[in-house]
């Protein structure tokens, strides 16, 4: 139909108003970031952070299977920043020399740069980071060098200059994450805030206002002090913690995350007066979990569930309806993907992780998930692998050359706190538990990258 050329003004000004107010996303706003991380703490101590809890766990989604896929520090973080396995990015430990191998064209941050993210990170960065060294594609920053001074007396590298902060370093992390939120309140492009507090992390300091608070005693729990280990390989029998130690560890841990529970309600209150707490993509999360007495032990860097689980939460009002907990295999490696979904709309190929904004729809991200540990220049713990599900974990445990030494095999259903290997001598396996069958699909897993991995 010939349309009058009297009517095409009128045609034209009803185009141009139509595509104003499209509702296209191209024409939003992407996502502000933020991502609180703690060191070392374990699933069972949210309880020291009401204002954590409600704004997250109430407001948002938290996952109560969540792993980090090799549980230590800096391998896990650089997964957090990648995406990647560990076996995939490189950093296998936490001692010097380990943290410049991941690739910085692979950190969130760098993609997060390319999407004209203004991006912040203060706090604990990458263990034994060089102190002459910025951290990539980083525009502001204040992070903790050299391997002391967790909780006072550190040295920084601020904005490319070193110094020695003395003041509480979770307080310390709150001054400046405020203060860059305020310098973003009248600003129109993206922001990205990276707070990675040192707490609960030994030596477990806490703030002097915090030190009679009240604390909640080590919960009953089968697996603790376990009385027969016969079952468990020596990884287990030879590392056996002081109860005393261990229990006091517990409270000083309950009270480091108190003053990470203020820094929490601090930077909402912010986000809430500049009206930006409902378009940022939230994160809260730790780099491991802590075995507290479990199987005798103290500390991280084993398969077992308490050292590999961590309390990850997610916040996001404009895509994410509050849910409470969800059962969803997932993983530290799932923030970058995440991250990168809700900024871009697609994940990058080099992550491996997947987007939990996908389980706003029910969807199960994954069926098994990789834990991997390299057993590097670590005193009695060998490099071991595992194959975790909802069901069952599958473990495997390697000398200096690769060769299988030890395995297990726990039924999470019906032993969910790890008591009865049913590879050890004497038991009865069930028959689903094909070792062989696990054993081979292990060596893929490995080995896999990109989207192939579990």
């Amino acid at each position: 139909m010939r349309v009058s050329n009297r009517f095409l003004p009128a045609l034209v000004a009803i185009a141009f108003v139509a595509a104003c107010t499209s509702d296209s996303p191209s024409d939003e706003r992407p996502p502000n970031i933020l991502v609180i991380l703690t060191d070392d703490q374990p699933i069972g101590l949210m309880h020291a952070m009401p204002k954590t809890q409600r704004l997250f766990e109430q407001q948002g989604v938290s996952f109560t299977e969540a792993y980090a896929t090799t549980p230590q520090c800096c391998p896990s973080r650089a997964s957090i920043l990648s995406g990647r396995y560990a076996h995939h990015h490189g950093v296998l430990n936490n001692t010097r020399g380990w943290a410049e191998k991941l690739d910085p064209e692979t950190s969130v941050a760098k993609y997060l740069k390319d999407e004209e993210y203004e991006t912040a990170i203060f706090g604990k960065y990458l263990n034994l980071w060089p102190e002459g060294m910025d951290p990539p594609y980083f525009d502001s920053f204040s992070i903790l060098t050299g391997g002391g001074g967790h909780y006072s007396g550190g040295t920084w590298n601020v904005q490319g200059e070193s110094r020695v902060i003395d003041k509480y370093s979770t307080t310390y992390v709150e001054e400046n994450g405020l203060r860059f939120l305020k310098s973003q309140r009248d600003q129109d492009g993206p922001w990205a805030l990276f707070l990675w507090v040192s707490a609960p992390h030994t030596p477990t300091t806490p703030e002097p206002r915090y030190e009679d608070a009240e604390t909640r005693p080590l919960p009953r729990d089968p697996s603790r002090w376990e009385t027969d280990i016969s079952d468990k390989p020596a990884i287990v029998t030879k590392r056996q913690a002081s109860k005393a130690a261990t229990r006091d560890n517990h409270r000083a841990q309950q009270l480091t995350l108190m003053s990470v529970d203020d820094m929490v309600g601090q930077v909402f209150d912010e986000l809430r007066s500049q009206e930006a707490a409902d378009n940022t993509l939230a994160f809260f999360l730790s780099d491991n979990g802590y075995l507290f007495g479990e199987h005798g032990m103290r500390g991280k860097s084993v398969p077992y569930l308490p050292a590999a689980k961590i309390p990850l939460m997610v916040r996001y009002p404009e895509r994410l309806e509050p849910s409470g907990p969800n059962d969803s295999l997932v993983a530290n490696l799932d923030v970058a993907a995440t991250i990168m979904d809700a900024a871009t709309g697609k994940i990058p190929r080099t992550m491996e992780g997947r987007s939990l904004l996908d389980v706003a729809g029910g969807e199960r991200l994954r069926e098994h998930l990789l834990l991997e540990h390299f057993g590097i220049e670590q005193k009695g713990i060998p490099p071991w692998a595992s194959i975790v599900t909802q069901d069952f974990q599958y473990n495997e445990y390697y000398d200096s050359s690769g060769k299988r030494i030890a395995s297990e095999y726990y039924d999470l259903r019906e032993d969910p706190y790890q008591l009865n290997n049913l590879l050890a001598q004497g038991a009865t396996m069930p028959s689903e538990a094909n070792v062989g069958r696990l054993s081979r699909r292990l060596v893929t897993y490995r080995f896999c990258a990109g989207q192939s991995c579990p």
